[in-house]
C-alpha cells in the first residue's frame, strides 16, 4: 500500500516521525517559548492597561469648570460644575445634566488610548512634538 498524504491515518505515519525527531532534536527551545509566550502577552496587556489607567486618570485630574468634556457614553458638552464625585455638563443651553466624574474626559482625549489629540490635524499631540520643523 502506498503512503498517500491525503489519508489521516497516513499522515500521522509519514509525518509524526518526522515531528518527534525534530522535538527530541533541540525543540525544547521551541516548547519553552510556547510555555512563555502566554505569559508575555499577559503581561503586554497588563502594562499597556496599566499605562491607559493613569493617563485617563491624569486627564480627569486635569478638568476644570469651563473645559469641553466628553462622557464615557459618547456626549459632548461644557464643564459647569465639578466636585470629588460628579461633575454637571451643559449639553445644550439651559440643559445641564450630572454625572459621576469617572466618566468625564477632556473633549480632546481619545477615550480608548487616553491621548491627548490636537484639534487642528486630529492625530496625537504627542507624535507632533517629536517632528523637526
Amino acid at each position: 500500500m502506498d503512503a498517500d498524504p491525503g489519508r489521516p491515518e497516513n499522515y500521522v505515519r509519514i509525518f509524526m516521525p518526522n515531528m518527534v525527531a525534530a522535538s527530541q532534536s533541540g525543540g525544547s527551545g521551541f516548547s519553552m517559548l510556547l510555555l512563555l509566550l502566554p505569559f508575555l502577552l499577559i503581561a503586554l496587556m497588563f502594562f499597556s492597561q496599566r499605562k491607559r489607567a493613569q493617563a485617563t486618570q491624569r486627564a480627569q485630574a486635569a478638568l476644570s469648570v469651563g473645559d469641553e468634556v466628553c462622557t464615557t457614553s459618547g456626549m459632548y458638552g461644557t464643564l459647569r460644575r465639578l466636585d470629588d464625585a460628579t461633575g454637571e455638563v451643559e449639553v445644550a443651553p439651559g440643559t445641564v445634566i450630572r454625572f459621576d466624574r469617572r466618566a468625564l474626559l477632556p473633549a480632546n482625549v481619545d477615550p480608548v488610548s487616553g491621548r491627548v489629540q490636537d484639534e487642528n490635524r486630529g492625530d496625537d499631540a504627542a507624535g507632533a512634538e517629536g517632528d523637526a520643523r
